[in-house]
């Protein structure tokens, strides 16, 4: 009896995962670890030239993909409404720019915590929309107060990620547009100091296309590039 529960129990969370000579099989998104670049980087680089080599895989990075947050999470730095928001502000970077729908990640604590979000979502459904409503809120508020505000400070990683990635949920979901830049005070710092804005800090990974804030302060940046190419990792 044992056994047959635990087999039922695996059942549910078994899923289909299509092969290579199937339709889109050869075409997957790609999560990269936060913690194997830095320890063991040669693991997800043999990983990636066996995927893309010997198994003819496309895979596709998206430039201004994150790392899944949850090692901080687990260790208490971030909360569970800060995992959502990455979560759900990568997978819908990895659809709408990449055109990709299957993903995977190196990183096993990665994939536990992608799945574990999914799940979540498929259970409190309402989970979903909290976050962004908050953020909606705030932002109708400020800018009823403040038509021409268009940059919040923040120190707080929390609102960092959350003000600027539900902004992009936003957009999508109501078709409505804030265009609120949400900067640390350490970037507002390194951007008056002449550092570049997005290779060293770290605009490349905002959700809310931060030029119109640069231009209209005086921060030079590479305007050869396309707005695509100046968010792609350095």
């Amino acid at each position: 009896m044992k056994l047959a529960g635990k087999n039922q129990a695996w059942e549910r969370h078994q899923k289909q995962v299509p092969s290579v000579d199937e339709p889109g099989g050869n075409l997957w998104g790609c999560f990269r670890s936060c913690f194997l670049q830095s320890a063991a980087p040669y693991t997800e680089g043999i990983a990636y030239k066996i995927l893309k080599n010997d198994l003819g895989i496309e895979l596709r990075e998206a430039p201004g993909h994150t790392s899944c947050g949850a090692i901080g999470y687990h260790g208490d730095v971030t909360n569970l409404e800060t995992q959502m928001v990455i979560a759900a502000r990568n997978f819908s970077i990895a659809h709408y720019e990449q055109g990709v729908d299957n993903l995977f990640s190196f990183c096993v604590t990665s994939f536990a915590n992608y799945t574990e979000v999914i799940k979540l979502w498929e259970e409190e459904p309402e989970l979903l929309e909290y976050t962004a409503g908050s953020v909606y809120k705030k932002l109708a508020s400020l800018k009823e107060a403040h038509p021409d505000c268009n940059l919040i400070l923040t120190n707080c990683p929390g609102c960092t990620v959350f003000l600027d990635a539900e902004q992009g949920t936003i957009k999508e979901v109501l078709e409505e547009e804030f265009n609120v830049s949400i900067i640390d005070y350490a970037q507002l710092t390194g951007l008056l100091l002449g550092y570049d804005p997005f290779k060293d800090c770290g605009l490349n990974a905002k959700a809310v296309p931060v030029e119109p804030l640069l231009d209209k302060i005086g921060i030079p940046y590479d305007k050869s590039k396309t707005a695509e190419e100046r968010r792609r990792p350095f």
